[in-house]
C-alpha cells in the first residue's frame, strides 16, 4: 500500500543518467577526476556485473572507479575502506519504522553514517501514528528527503517467483520478505 503513491512523488522517475551534469559538479567542485573506491560481493556475478555496467559511464563522467571486490565486503560494511557499495537490503518487516534502522540517525542498519533531523523528525511522527494514509503519506515524505540527499540509489528489485505443483502440495502462501515461499511451511500439506 503507498507505493504507486510514493514512486509518483519521491523524484526517482526525474533521475536519468546525465554525464556533462556530473563533469559540471566536479568542475563546479573544483575535483578532477575523484578516485572512488566500489566494493561489492567477489564472486557475486550479479554485483561484478552491475559495477562492469557503471563504470565507463562514471569514467566518462571523471571518476576514476576502483574495483574493491572483497569475499569479506559484509564484514567491511561501514569500515570506511571504500566510497561506495553494491549490496542490497532484504526487508523482513512490514512494520511502518522498518527503515528507521537503515536511515535515522545511529540506526543499527546505517552503515553509512547518514544523518538527517527533517527524516528523524518523521520517524518520530510515524512512530505514533496510527492512521494507515498518514502512515503512508509520512512514509512518502522521508522516502523524497532520501532521493534528495541521494542517500543510495535503487537500481533495481529482484524478482522472485514462486511456484509449486498444486497436485503434491497445498497451503502454500508465498511472502514478500525474508523467508519468502518458505513462509508458513507449517502449514502445508500434501492433498488426499
Amino acid at each position: 500500500p503507498g507505493y504507486d503513491e510514493t514512486v509518483a512523488s519521491n523524484g526517482m522517475a526525474e533521475i536519468t543518467q546525465d554525464i556533462d551534469g556530473a563533469k559540471a559538479l566536479l568542475a563546479e567542485a573544483g575535483v578532477k577526476n575523484p578516485r572512488v573506491r566500489m566494493m561489492f560481493a567477489e564472486g557475486n556475478i550479479r554485483r561484478e556485473n552491475q559495477f562492469d555496467l557503471v563504470k565507463p559511464a562514471l569514467e566518462e563522467a571523471g571518476f576514476k572507479m576502483v574495483d574493491a571486490r572483497n569475499v569479506d565486503w559484509g564484514s567491511k560494511l561501514g569500515d570506511g575502506t571504500y566510497d561506495a557499495v553494491f549490496f542490497g537490503w532484504q526487508s523482513t518487516s512490514t512494520a511502518v519504522t522498518e527503515s528507521q534502522a537503515t536511515f535515522g540517525t545511529g540506526g543499527l542498519n546505517n552503515l553509512v553514517g547518514y544523518s538527517n533531523e527533517a527524516v528523524d523528525g518523521l520517524f518520530d511522527q510515524l512512530k505514533v501514528e496510527t492512521d494507515p494514509a498518514a502512515q503512508a503519506q509520512i512514509q512518502a515524505d522521508i522516502d523524497k528527503i532520501l532521493v534528495e540527499d541521494a542517500v543510495g540509489l535503487t537500481i533495481f528489485q529482484f524478482p522472485s517467483v514462486a511456484a509449486w505443483n498444486s497436485s503434491r502440495i497445498e497451503g502454500v502462501v508465498p511472502a514478500p520478505l525474508s523467508p519468502t515461499i518458505f513462509h508458513g511451511y507449517w502449514n502445508w500439506s500434501v492433498p488426499s
